[in-house]
């Protein structure tokens, strides 16, 4: 039997394999806009703006803050909820704008940092990395929440992760810059 009749025979695993190349693509997409090699944030770069004011694009910009790329949103700050923020720039960083906000939902954030702490302890150790973290992949859709500036209402699931794929910054010729650059 093929793999063609195996897919055909079997369309959970077919859907599960779909499902998984379309997370994969958007984690991909993700990485190169926060800061992966190659995308919008020059490499190198570990550090991302985030913002304890999200009730419009001009209070998220005048409440942002950069810090590590590493930090998973939402996190304290200063007494208020610390969240991600997409900020670009038309014009070669002259003026600033706020593409839109993220933040793991409590789940996906304790999942991720309780992989992050056994990967840290194996790596100490010199095991390597265990199976599960290595099997893990990244959080899916349904594990980030995403908000448009002036919007009252955080996208989840696919909602979220259609509003990160679809957004257009709308600038004219090649003046995109995603901030912050190193």
């Amino acid at each position: 039997m093929g793999i063609r009749e195996s897919l055909n025979k079997n369309p959970q695993i077919t859907t599960g394999i779909t499902a998984g190349i379309i997370i994969l693509a958007l984690l991909v997409i993700l990485y190169q806009i926060f800061g992966g090699s190659g995308g919008g944030a020059a490499a190198g770069n570990t550090k991302r703006y985030f913002t304890t004011d999200t009730s419009s694009e001009a209070a998220a910009l005048k409440a942002k803050f950069l810090d590590d790329t590493t930090k998973l949103a939402p996190f304290p700050k200063d007494g208020k909820e610390a969240v991600a923020v997409l900020v670009y720039s038309c014009d070669g960083g002259k003026t600033e704008k706020v593409a839109y906000f993220s933040r793991y939902t409590k789940a996906a954030k304790d999942r991720i940092e309780a992989a992050n702490a056994k990967a840290a302890e194996a790596a100490k150790s010199g095991r390597g990395i265990p199976p599960e973290i290595a099997m893990m992949g990244g959080p899916d859709g349904a594990e980030q929440e995403v908000l448009i500036p002036g919007q009252a209402k955080w996208a989840t699931g696919a909602a979220a992760m259609k509003v990160m794929a679809e957004f257009q910054f709308g600038c004219a010729g090649d003046q995109l810059v995603i901030l912050p650059q190193p």
